[in-house]
């Protein structure tokens, strides 16, 4: 497990998994970060597990139309479907308003 450790002016300790796996503890200097992640062994490896789980499901694909797409993000301007594989804007909201947009046009 790769922990990231950063140090900052806070009050409290947070503890953070990002969407690649890697642990990210923002802490005030001085505080013990080993403590810190044996305390929380327990809930940081039933995240981690529950994200591979995520990971295998979304390797199957996206389900969309009764069918099961490769997600890519790219330099598109809306979603499109190129054979078994969507893609989506690569911002976040234009992605999510995007895939709207197709599955209304779909739907009507």
């Amino acid at each position: 497990m790769k922990v990231e450790v950063r140090r900052r002016p806070v009050r409290y300790a947070r503890l953070e998994i990002k969407p690649d796996g890697r642990v990210v503890v923002t802490a005030p200097e001085g505080f013990d970060v080993e403590a810190f992640l044996r305390k929380h062994k327990r809930w940081l490896r039933n995240r981690l597990t529950e994200l591979e789980e995520v990971r295998r499901e979304s390797n199957r694909g996206f389900p969309l139309f009764g069918e099961f797409y490769r997600m890519e993000y790219g330099n598109v301007v809306r979603a499109e479907i190129k054979g078994k594989t969507l893609i989506l804007p690569a911002n976040r909201e234009k992605a999510r308003e995007s895939l709207k947009k197709l599955l209304r046009e779909r739907l009507t």
